[in-house]
């Protein structure tokens, strides 16, 4: 027996001092008597300090009232369990333990001292601290985007909201658990189908749920919310609850719409402007068809026919322009490909050949009239007068972006230009619009000419924001 009672004496001790908590026993005047290792750790004082020293050794002066309560009870026979406090380190620094203190008695049953388990919860304490403040700043953020929170709980088919979300909704109560219907009734009628779709889908398929829908408050106004919320499943997959947030994008919505309904007065007027302007431009080359032929001399009647056909090229230039995808940027390759086959169908009735070679270059609008125009007059020239009368004719429209800005040129296969033939000089009043067209562009127009064709190079500079 004495030999049993020894091993458990050394497993008892061996138990102690391998604990990872500070186990410390007193006397009922506050005497040390056993101090283990791991109280040497957490408080930093060796046994041979502790041990004969009053157990205020680790109590911070603020709170020697405590330990002196703490002492009446043991003293009673009453301990703690779980009680959190702090204690003083050896270097002064404080902790956070907490202390589970058990009266020891002798065989006579009488109190003469107490166990004392103290565990370290300073991290604990920081985590918690930490999570605390995690919250705070979280709850401060929510409520300062005036953002909602909800939970819909799949099996009691309640949804959980806070003050926000009541708030966004217009209810006064203080009532913040619905059921699903209930948050259903307070929806638009018209969204309330597909809101619900959406919630069925985020749950079926685990996909996050997002959505904007109208609600009907108390007093009758209509507002919009965007919400966005997570689904949760148990481990074998079956749907817990939906958890998520909304906000007010009412202005967002408003402010949407009416864009888009100035977009459409602005898209009617831009209309009806062009409409305008195309119906003026027709009946002004109209006018000037007539007069024309109304017995004026054949100079007279070519000059006026002419006027009218450059009238029609404005009013297509300008159609070009307004059905464009930008009023301020033009694509040029587009808009002159464009341009070139009504040229071909107008002016020589199909018969004869445009060929484009123009790349993707983007300039103002006020530029790509003044190129429209000087392709107009260039091609319509060598449409008319490169070859003699009903011979096929081909015309070469090419167009790229050179380091400089942009390189245009016009070439026919014709017969070539008459001998002599200066650009610069010519009193021809085609001539004289591709100059002050090619002037008004700001750039460098130059001819070349053989007995296999005429061509004019117009190198200009691009806008730096569009090339």
């Amino acid at each position: 027996m004495q030999d049993d009672s020894k091993e458990g004496v050394g497993w008892f001790r061996a138990v102690v001092d391998s604990s990872y908590d500070a186990i410390i026993g007193k006397r009922l005047d506050g005497t040390i008597i056993s101090w283990n290792p791991s109280a040497q750790q957490i408080y930093g004082y060796s046994a041979a300090e502790a041990i004969g020293s009053h157990i205020s050794l680790i109590v911070p002066p603020d709170r020697l009232d405590e330990l002196e309560r703490i002492m009446a009870d043991l003293a009673r026979g009453r301990g703690l369990r779980g009680y959190e406090t702090v204690r003083c380190r050896k270097d002064g620094s404080r902790i956070d333990v907490s202390l589970t203190i058990s009266p020891v008695h002798d065989a006579s049953g009488a109190v003469v001292g107490g166990s004392v388990l103290a565990r370290d919860i300073s991290e604990a304490k920081r985590t918690e601290q930490e999570l605390r403040e995690s919250r705070e700043r979280l709850s401060v953020a929510v409520q300062a985007a005036d953002i909602g929170l909800f939970r819909w709980e799949c099996a009691t088919n309640r949804v959980i909201w806070d003050d926000t979300l009541r708030a966004l909704f217009g209810i006064e109560d203080g009532q913040t658990t619905f059921s699903l219907d209930d948050y259903l009734e307070r929806v638009h009628p018209d969204d309330r189908e597909d809101l619900l779709a959406g919630v069925r889908e985020s749950m079926d398929r685990g996909t996050e749920y997002e959505r904007e829908y109208r609600v009907l408050l108390p007093d009758g106004e209509i507002r919009w919310l965007a919400a966005k919320a997570r689904p949760f499943h148990d481990s074998e997959g079956r749907p817990l609850y939906l958890t998520g947030a909304c906000r007010d994008v009412t202005d967002r919505r408003r402010t949407q719409e009416a864009l888009a309904s100035a977009l459409e007065q602005k898209e009617l007027l831009l209309g009806e402007i062009n409409h305008r302007v195309k119906n003026s431009l027709q009946l002004a080359s109209s006018l000037l068809q007539m007069q024309a032929g109304s017995g004026a001399p054949e100079e007279v009647r070519r000059a006026l026919s002419e006027a009218g056909g450059r009238l029609i090229t404005v009013a297509r230039v300008h159609e070009r322009l307004y059905h464009g995808a930008e009023l301020q940027s033009v694509d040029l390759r587009d808009y002159l490909a464009r341009l070139c086959d009504d040229l071909r169908e107008s002016t020589a009735g199909g018969r004869s050949e445009i060929v484009t070679k123009i790349e993707r270059l983007a300039v103002g609008a006020d530029k790509a009239i003044l190129v429209g125009l000087l392709v107009n007059e260039l091609v319509t020239n060598a449409l008319k007068h490169a070859l003699p009368q009903g011979d096929r004719c081909e015309v070469q429209v090419e167009c790229r972006r050179t380091a400089e800005g942009a390189l245009l040129s016009v070439a026919d296969n014709g017969v070539g230009l008459p001998e002599g033939f200066d650009v610069a000089r010519s009193t021809s009043f085609g001539m004289r619009l591709v100059n002050a067209f090619a002037s008004q562009l700001g750039g460098i127009l130059e001819v070349s000419s053989s007995p296999k064709g005429a061509r004019f190079a117009l190198a200009f500079p691009a806008d730096p924001a569009k090339a």
